[in-house]
Order: C-alpha cells, then structure tokens, then sequence
C-alpha cells in the first residue's frame, strides 16, 4: 500500500496498471502545482511560463493514457 497517499498499490500484471500508475502520477503533480500556485499573490511572467509548462507535461502525461485507436 502506498502509506503517504493510503492508496492500495495494485498487481503490476493489472492490464490497468500502468493507465493507474500515470493517472496517480498525474494528479501528485497536480497536487504540487496547486500547492505552488497558492503560495503566489500575484501573477509574473516567469511564473505563468513555469505554470504553462508544468500544465502541458501533465497534459502530454495524460494523453499518453488514451486508448491507441487503429484507423483502417
């Protein structure tokens, strides 16, 4: 069981593992960056850019989830 988050840690033979494991990824980095999006009062150029970045690995992180779809 993952203690920090009180997530039980399932088989690694899951066929969903690996979709479970970037989906929990996913939200510890979201949970991070809205931790250091609180702490700042008012927005900064250098700041929006660190965010905007952090934002899209997190969506690329995502997308990387969804069903391979083959087209004929």
């Amino acid at each position: 069981m993952n203690e920090d988050l009180n997530i039980p840690q399932p088989d690694p033979s899951w066929d969903y593992y690996i979709t479970w494991h970037t989906l929990l990824k996913a939200k510890s980095r979201l949970d991070t960056l809205i931790k250091e999006i609180s702490e700042f009062e008012e927005e900064t150029a250098t700041q929006n850019e660190y965010f905007e970045e952090q934002l899209l690995k997190i969506i690329a992180n995502l997308n990387s989830t969804l069903p391979k779809i083959e087209t004929e």
